[in-house]
C-alpha cells in the first residue's frame, strides 16, 4: 500500500483510490487497502459517493451490493485494533448515501467500554486555544454547524425576541443561524482563543465551563444551544441539570449527542478523539431525572459522524 499512500500524501485522491482497489483484487481483506479506499470514498464531492462506493464494493466482493460487503468488512475486522478510522469512515459513506440509521449501526462499532480516564477541562481549553485560529478552515466545521441549524429552523420556526445562550460556541459558527431569532444572543466556551475569535458575533460572551456558567445563570434563558460538544461529557447529567437551571419556564434545550447502541449506556471511542456516546435510553432518563420534557430526537450529522439532535423544554 506504499503506492496508494504516496498517492494519498500528494493529494492525488483518485490514484490513491485506483491504487487500493487494484490491491483488494489480490488481496480482499487487505486491512490498509479497505481504509484508504473507504476514506477516499467518505471524502469525495456527494454525487460521486454512491458510484464510488461501488467500485469498491465490486473490488471486494464482485457481484454483491455494498450493503453485502460492509457487513463481511464488519466482520471481518471488528476486533481489529485500528477498526475506528475504518468504521468511522464506513458510517460517513452511509450517511452521504442517506441511510442514516445504518450509519449509526456502524459507528457503534467504533465504539469500546468505557475507561478510566476521562477529559480534564484544562486539556480541553489547551486542545481549542491551540486550533482556535486554524478552526474555521475546516469544511466539515461549517457542515456540523449547517446541519445542526437545518435542525434548530424546525424548532424556532415563527418565534423571535429570544434570549438565546449558546454552550461550547467555539468561533461562532452557529451565531449567523441564531441571530434572526434573538433579542440577545450569549456565547460561552471554555477557551479564552475560540471566544476571542466568537466575540463579534454575540451580544455577550462568556469564558468558562458551559456546564458551571448555565447552572449560575437564574432561568434566564429562553433558548439553550450546544452544537457538538457535549461527546466531551461522560456524565451527561450535570450539562442536563445546568441547562433547566438556566432556561424560563417552558425554555427549549437542544443540543447534538453521539448515539451508543441500546443497552449500551455510555461508550468510548476505541480510536482517533475521545468521544463518549450515549444509548437514546439513557439519555431519556438523565434527561427525566433533570426534569426535562422530550420534543424530538432527530437524526443529525456531527464532525462527519452520525448523531442525534435532542430537544427538550422544561
Amino acid at each position: 500500500m506504499t503506492i496508494a499512500l504516496s498517492h494519498l500524501g500528494r493529494g492525488d485522491v483518485t490514484m490513491a483510490f485506483q491504487a487500493c482497489l487494484d490491491a483488494l483484487s489480490l488481496d480482499p481483506f487487505n486491512f490498509v487497502a479497505h481504509k484508504i479506499a473507504i476514506f477516499c470514498v467518505s471524502n469525495a464531492k456527494q454525487d460521486q459517493v454512491e458510484f464510488l462506493a461501488g467500485l469498491w464494493s465490486n473490488a471486494f466482493l464482485p457481484g454483491f451490493a455494498v450493503e453485502v460487503s460492509e457487513e463481511l468488512l464488519i466482520e471481518a475486522f471488528v476486533e481489529h485494533q485500528d477498526r475506528y478510522e475504518l468504521f468511522i469512515g464506513l458510517a460517513n459513506m452511509a450517511l452521504q448515501t442517506g441511510r442514516l440509521a445504518r450509519a449509526e449501526e456502524i459507528a457503534y462499532y467504533c465504539l469500546s467500554p468505557l475507561d478510566e480516564a476521562g477529559w480534564e477541562g484544562r486539556v480541553v481549553e489547551e486542545k481549542y486555544d491551540q486550533v482556535a485560529n486554524a478552526y474555521d478552515n475546516f469544511p466539515f466545521h461549517a457542515a456540523t454547524a449547517q446541519n445542526f441549524l437545518d435542525a434548530v429552523k424546525t424548532r424556532l420556526a415563527g418565534k423571535a425576541n429570544l434570549n438565546i445562550v449558546e454552550a461550547a460556541c467555539g468561533t461562532g459558527g452557529l451565531a449567523h443561524g441564531l441571530r434572526p431569532y434573538a433579542r440577545h444572543l450569549t456565547g460561552i466556551d471554555l477557551s479564552h482563543a475560540m471566544a476571542e475569535r466568537a466575540k463579534p458575533h454575540y451580544d455577550s460572551i462568556i469564558v468558562g465551563d458551559m456546564v458551571a456558567v448555565l447552572a449560575g445563570m437564574d432561568r434566564a434563558a429562553d433558548a439553550v444551544f450546544c452544537c457538538g460538544a457535549t461527546y466531551y461529557l461522560r456524565d451527561l447529567l450535570p450539562f442536563l441539570r445546568g441547562a433547566g437551571a438556566a432556561l424560563k419556564p417552558g425554555g427549549l434545550l437542544m443540543f447534538s449527542d453521539f448515539v451508543a447502541p441500546k443497552g449500551g449506556d455510555t461508550m468510548v471511542t476505541a480510536g482517533g478523539t475521545k468521544r463518549y456516546f450515549r444509548s437514546t435510553d439513557l439519555v431519556r432518563a438523565l434527561a427525566q431525572e433533570a426534569g426535562l420534557v422530550e420534543i424530538a430526537c432527530d437524526y443529525g450529522v456531527s464532525y462527519r459522524i452520525p448523531c442525534r439532535h435532542w430537544c427538550f423544554r422544561t
